[in-house]
């Protein structure tokens, strides 16, 4: 069994089928790893009801039995609940064979659906997709740091973070709280050393590999107050959405993406041709569901250069991608984190790849006034940031040394990564 794999199942029991696809059952904390595609079914008699934390594997039930069926390659929590008042929970993966040049046989991750993994030739894997909570970023992170050719480039919604950090600002003491500082955590308040000590620990156990991945840029943190969920099609593919009480499907843009219902709770969406769609699904009794479909070309024979092109943004106003002979240029405006995350991976990754337009003054002087926002928001008011160029100074005398380790976070979260791409800061050959 593959090392990682090993390890991430060496505390958990695994499930075995005790009749081809039919398992007997899933014990409490338990795993389940099932294909691809096909068909899996549980024996779980005097089931009362179940809850799955991911659309990404379809679940039918009835009292006696629960069928699985994988429509991509990320997994779910599955939570079942008996008659009797019993509760178990599990996680079930989706065995991917694409991923076994990494030592691994799945993605472990449960509650980002969206999540795609695609190899780029023999050098190299991308797994690329909105990452649905912080076990999922801290799993990820742990397979980027055992594998060098694993390349992760995720956004995780602000609010998941804002919910974990909730969670544990719930277990600490009364008087100390801990903030999330764009790529770090602090704890603030006036307590004895001790509990000061014990509180910090607990944050950096729980978003210690977070803040890792968002400072090497593999995950970054997204404001989602006005956002869409997303996926991703290539041309010719197609994704399966199960919703209850399904009524009606609209899509802005049928050129780009087809879209059926199939058997009166399931929406098939089709991509035809390259470029962006709102789909819009009317439940009956519910709020209409609406999300954003971004439709490319395939990854399969593509070199790695031109890979480059499908990690990218590539629609709407963000950089536009051109190639030249065996070079890949980057043009256009760059306006926000995410944009700014992958050109950095880009240039820091491929040497093929080029910088022709930098961020704009204008955007620095935003991102400045972003971070004294959050600031303001986080209650430190003794310090603010101070720009000079594509550098940003801590001004002010702090009441309190988190104030300081705060605003540190704050700017090379939201701030850095712009500047970095600057000429100044950071100079790209051009030929």
């Amino acid at each position: 069994m593959p090392t990682l794999l090993a390890a991430l199942l060496a505390a958990a029991h695994v499930a075995t089928p005790v009749d081809g696809g039919v398992y007997e059952g899933i014990p409490d904390g338990g795993v389940l790893v099932i294909p691809r595609s096909g068909v899996v079914t549980v024996r779980v008699p005097g089931l009362d009801r179940w809850a799955s934390s991911s659309e990404s594997i379809q679940v039918y039930a009835n009292a006696s039995e629960v069928t699985l069926n994988a429509q991509g390659e990320a997994g779910t929590q599955l939570d079942l609940f008996f008659d009797g008042g019993a509760h178990t929970q599990a996680r079930v993966f989706v065995r991917a064979p694409d991923l076994s040049s990494l030592g691994v046989d799945f993605l472990p991750v449960t509650h980002s659906p969206l999540l795609s993994a695609r190899l780029m030739g023999d050098r190299a894997m991308v797994v690329r997709g909105p990452v649905g909570s912080v076990e999922d970023a801290v799993a990820l992170e742990v397979m980027a740091e055992a594998s060098p050719k694993l390349v992760v480039l995720g956004g995780m919604p602000a609010s998941r973070v804002a919910d974990a950090m909730s969670a544990l600002n719930a277990e600490l003491p009364s008087g100390v709280r801990a903030v999330w500082a764009g790529d770090r955590v602090v704890v603030r308040g006036h307590a004895a050393p001790g509990v000061l000590h014990a509180a910090e620990e607990k944050a950096e156990t729980r978003f210690g590999i977070l803040a890792n991945a968002v400072k090497a840029g593999r995950v970054w943190i997204e404001d989602d107050s006005h956002t869409l969920p997303a996926f991703t099609l290539g041309v010719g593919s197609q994704k399966v959405i199960s919703v209850a009480h399904l009524t009606r499907t609209a899509v802005s843009k049928p050129d780009v993406a087809d879209v059926k219902v199939v058997n009166g709770q399931q929406v098939l969406v089709v991509g035809l041709n390259e470029g962006e769609s709102i789909l819009e699904v009317q439940r009956e009794g519910g709020a209409p569901l609406r999300y954003r479909v971004e439709v490319n070309k395939g990854w399969d024979g593509v070199d790695m250069v031109c890979e480059i092109c499908r990690v990218l943004p590539r629609y709407g106003p963000g950089p536009h991608i051109k190639m030249v002979g065996d070079k890949l240029f980057i043009g256009g405006p760059i306006d926000t984190i995410e944009q700014t995350s992958e050109v950095e991976a880009a240039l820091r990754g491929y040497p093929n790849v080029f910088l022709i337009d930098h961020p704009t003054d204008q955007r620095l002087t935003e991102q400045a006034a972003l971070v004294n926002r959050r600031l303001s928001e986080l209650g430190v008011t003794s310090v603010r940031a101070v720009r000079t160029g594509a550098k940003l100074w801590i001004e002010g005398t702090p009441k309190d040394p988190s104030d300081t380790a705060i605003a540190q976070g704050l700017i090379e979260a939201l701030f850095d990564p712009f500047a970095r791409l600057m000429p100044d800061a950071r100079p790209v050959p051009f030929h």
